[in-house]
């Protein structure tokens, strides 16, 4: 673990706001879970060059989330809503 994986970690910023407008939350949470991960580890920890990568990701931490619960929500919902007119639906045919 050298300058490559502190270059991989300053193109996390990116990647996550390129998955998040792209909706791909879970990918996002997974990359920023690994990235977490990887920045506790004592040989990154208190890497200067890594302060501003930390920072945006531990201010994320909490933001991505609760976009992924969100967005799942909104989903469960429409499906029970499909659901619910399908039902109806087929009442009125009968």
């Amino acid at each position: 673990m050298g300058s490559n994986t502190r270059d991989q970690l300053q193109a996390v910023p990116d990647k996550i706001e390129t998955l998040i407008t792209e909706k791909r939350f879970t990918r996002a949470v997974d990359i920023l879970s690994e990235s977490l991960r990887i920045l506790n580890q004592p040989e990154f920890k208190n890497m200067g060059a890594l302060q501003d990568v930390s920072i945006y990701l531990k201010n994320q931490e909490t933001v991505i989330p609760v976009c992924s619960e969100l967005i799942g929500s909104y989903y469960m919902i429409c499906l029970l809503r499909n659901f619910i007119i399908t039902c109806i639906s087929s009442r009125h045919i009968v």
